[in-house]
């Protein structure tokens, strides 16, 4: 029964009147299983968190055409889960969420995400369904947070992903193990790689750590996350000092770990590789200078196509070949061989497919110049083709050059402002 003067505000029609009712949770279920039917959104919205809502008007307002009613009911439902209820209420408040994860509207399940991501006591079905959500802003709270994703699921998650925010996640996690750093390595994600370097937590073997020095040389992000690294071997902080930068080599000389043998160690060679550097770097253009002429003609020939790359593949003519390619897809050389020294297989992929070159040298390249390990190559499809889409093989290419192109419009602007 509906208390009197409550009664008498719902007759009344009283829109402020039912707008303090909505919010009252002393009031009566049936009053407000009346009031979830109004017109009026913003009494929908009071009645939408008010916990004592009964379960019907919460199914009935998890299809509001409003989204922020919508917003209300999923966060209430989900906090409520993340609480020691009876069994009974459970299950009707999973009833309701379980609609409401479908919800198109990303703000509706990024509520939910929010409310459960550090909770173990939602339904584990709940949370993966969240951490595997395409919107980032979905899945990104669950996968950093959520205790109850265990490494066969998160191993999973990484295999199918391809937006760095979600990696990226997954590398801030309050503890990864070093069979998750190793998977996360693989995918050589820039952000995710630096993420996983600024935690401390993250487990990371030594031959995983020497698969990022690999590539560290040209991906400056790394290294100021690097040089702070707990735990560094006198190996790793050797092949470091050969590429950072001197005020790097300064702050890296700082750490409390460092002895006076090893502050002098990194002067001297840091030292010694800024003297040399200059020569190197020459050396280096001038022999991919020389041989860019040479597949220019192979270019305007015809002959610069898979079966030239396959041959010099088998001669094992490197530079060749990135520089070759580097010429098809209109790239600097340096970018084609750093995407080779990531031994990334998406983005040598990526780089073949921007060539317009079939899949099958694609799978040659990645074993021959790349050094992928088998488990780690992409295959092509059942047709033969690339097994990628072209908008997830354009996104791996893309981490590669973004950065270069950023660098070129800062070296304009600065020119301009000269």
């Amino acid at each position: 029964m509906i208390e009197k003067s409550r009664l008498e505000i719902l007759k009344s029609r009283d829109e402020q009147k039912m707008l303090e009712l909505a919010k009252d949770e002393a009031c009566e279920a049936e009053a407000l299983f009346v009031l979830s039917q109004s017109a009026n959104p913003d009494i929908r919205c009071n009645v939408a968190v008010n916990q004592s809502t009964p379960h019907h008007a919460d199914e009935l307002l998890a299809d509001d055409q409003e989204i922020s009613v919508r917003c209300g009911v999923a966060r209430k439902i989900a906090n409520r889960l993340t609480k020691h209820i009876s069994e009974k209420q459970r299950a009707a408040a999973l009833q309701v969420l379980k609609r409401l994860i479908a919800d198109q509207e990303i703000r509706v399940r990024k509520v939910i995400a929010e409310e459960i991501k550090a909770s173990d006591q939602v339904p584990k079905d709940i949370v993966l369904k969240l951490a595997l959500d395409e919107a980032s802003e979905v899945s990104c709270p669950v996968l950093e947070y959520s205790p109850l994703l265990e490494d066969e699921d998160l191993i999973g998650i990484i295999k199918g992903l391809i937006h760095s925010p979600a990696l990226e996640s997954i590398a801030k996690r309050a503890n990864v193990s070093d069979v998750i750093a190793e998977k996360l390595i693989a995918s050589m994600d820039a952000n995710a790689i630096t993420a996983l370097l600024r935690n401390p937590n993250a487990q990371i073997r030594e031959d995983a750590l020497d698969r990022v020095l690999d590539a560290a040389e040209t991906v400056e992000s790394w290294h100021a996350p690097l040089i702070a690294r707990p735990g560094l071997s006198v190996r790793a902080i050797k092949r470091i000092c050969s590429f950072i930068t001197e005020n790097l080599m300064q702050e890296f000389a700082k750490r409390a770990d460092i002895d006076e043998e090893m502050r002098d160690y990194i002067t001297e060679k840091v030292t010694a590789r800024l003297d040399a550097e200059d020569v190197h770097g020459s050396d280096q253009n001038a022999v991919a200078d020389t041989i860019r002429d040479e597949l220019l003609v192979h270019q305007k020939a015809g002959t610069l196509d898979a079966d030239y790359f396959s041959q010099a593949a088998d001669q094992e003519k490197h530079m060749n070949i990135w520089v070759g390619l580097a010429l098809l897809v209109d790239i600097d050389h340096t970018i084609a061989h750093r995407i080779f020294a990531a031994r990334s297989a998406k983005a040598i992929v990526a780089l073949c497919w921007k060539a317009q070159m079939p899949m099958w040298l694609a799978c040659k390249l990645q074993d021959v110049v790349g050094k992928i390990a088998q488990e780690d190559r992409l295959e092509p499809d059942q047709d033969g083709g690339y097994p990628l889409k072209d908008d997830e093989l354009e996104w791996h290419f893309a981490l590669f050059t973004e950065e270069d192109e950023q660098a070129d419009d800062a070296e304009e602007n600065t020119a301009e402002a000269g």
